[in-house]
């Protein structure tokens, strides 16, 4: 992945948006020593059980909203498997850009073929006997809303590993969403936030990655070392 962030200057903090138990508590200790991290989720029952994991560590409740969040901007945003599942995505993004310092690291599904749909009773999942949004971004529709934005990053490095999303843990989606040819993909992304400057064009790289299911930890592991320096 072409990702060279030498000349980042600091690296303090990284806020973990959606932690759940804390799974990416030692990654992050271990990528960033000399960060502080804080880990947030809207599960109390999930809080309480990384507290119990990691005693030294951060980690408290919120309530979902990204602009709600008291305290200093992190340097490095990280939400995993959180956007997909927001009643309103696009604004919930917006939040995410908002909150990040620097950087942002996004976990995410996204479609080659075919336009987001945003329509929460055609595209969602059963999930702890609820029904709940599961929205699969156009990779080019993301792209250009991430651009929108002000100010505009000064990059965006997407990493896809192929999948189908049909058909697969209590998924109802898409008829086209059952065939490889949509491009569907279980999707990584760096944002570095731009200045102010909204006339920069956003430099966009992507790649594909045809590891098995589960690996992104091995992507998580390149960029973090990127992004410390090493």
């Amino acid at each position: 992945m072409a990702v060279e962030l030498s000349e980042v200057e600091t690296f303090d903090s990284v806020m973990d948006l959606g932690c759940a138990t804390g799974r990416f508590y030692r990654f992050f200790r271990e990528i960033f020593p000399g960060a502080h991290y804080r880990g947030i989720d809207i599960s109390q029952v999930a809080i309480d059980y990384a507290k119990k994991l990691y005693l030294k560590s951060d980690f408290s409740l919120f309530d979902g909203d990204p602009s709600t969040i008291e305290g200093p901007k992190p340097d490095l945003l990280f939400c995993r498997d959180v956007l997909h599942h927001q009643p309103n995505p696009e604004e919930f993004l917006a939040k995410l850009y908002a909150t990040a310092g620097k950087y942002l690291i996004l976990r995410i599904r996204t479609r080659e073929v075919g336009a987001t749909v945003f329509d929460r009773e055609q595209s969602c999942q059963y999930s702890y006997d609820n029904w709940v949004p599961f929205i699969v971004f156009n990779t080019t529709e993301l792209t250009d809303l991430l651009s929108s934005y002000n100010p505009s990053p000064a990059r965006i490095d997407i990493v896809r590993h192929p999948v189908v999303l049909g058909g697969q843990l209590g998924r109802y989606l898409p008829k086209e969403m059952y065939f490889p040819e949509t491009g569907t993909s279980e999707t990584s992304i760096l944002i570095e936030k731009g200045n102010n400057d909204q006339t920069v064009v956003p430099k966009i790289t992507s790649q594909t990655r045809p590891e098995l299911r589960g690996q992104e930890m091995s992507f998580l592991y390149r960029l973090g070392k990127r992004l410390a320096g090493r």
